[in-house]
């Protein structure tokens, strides 16, 4: 064992910082522990940019949270002169659909009609069970008004499924659209 003084005071200060680490450590761990770096989902900048997209047929970000079939979230910012605005807090506005309403199809991809509920919602995100993301898109024909009938788009690339014997929403794949393939279809 050595028995010179400037190992010691190395050895002292060096154990002296991995103290000081742990110390930091133990204080800071809650900090880091969950990292919300991926939302899923855009924010908009307040609830009358939400309602203008949706009149005008402009596609939409949206969410969907366990338990509520046939709706789906819109999040956006609070004004900022409310006050109320904590990032760890998420308003939404709800828009409700059904899939019986208004269906039509193009391309694969089933369209019915969405009614924005004029519901909002502002909780806690560690309150929040979201199970979808997925996007809202618009389905609109040239010289013809827009009549709010939207299909989603999820995260992973399943497509909302328009069926009047289901009660509920369902979710699959894109299905072929039968007229873009008849040439292919009837060689088979």
């Amino acid at each position: 064992m050595r028995k010179c003084q400037l190992y010691r005071e190395g050895k002292i200060r060096l154990l002296y910082k991995l103290t000081g680490m742990e110390f930091l450590n133990e204080e800071y761990e809650d900090v880091h522990a969950r990292c919300d770096r991926y939302k899923g989902y855009h924010v908009f900048p307040n609830k009358s940019a939400v309602e203008n997209r949706f009149l005008k047929g402009c596609p939409l970000s949206c969410f969907c949270l366990d338990g509520r079939c046939n709706e789906v979230h819109v999040a956006f910012k609070i004004d900022e002169h409310e006050q109320r605005g904590d990032e760890r807090e998420i308003t939404y506005l709800s828009f409700r659909y059904q899939t019986s309403q208004m269906y039509t199809h193009n391309t694969g991809l089933q369209f019915c009609r969405f009614v924005c509920t004029d519901e909002v919602s502002s909780v806690m995100k560690s309150s929040l069970n979201i199970v979808n993301y997925a996007l809202m898109l618009p389905y609109s024909r040239r010289g013809f008004p827009f009549q709010s009938q939207f299909t989603l788009v999820y995260s992973d690339w399943e497509v909302l499924l328009c069926d009047n014997n289901a009660p509920d929403s369902m979710k699959g794949p894109v299905y072929v659209h039968r007229p873009l393939f008849e040439d292919v279809l009837s060689q088979f």
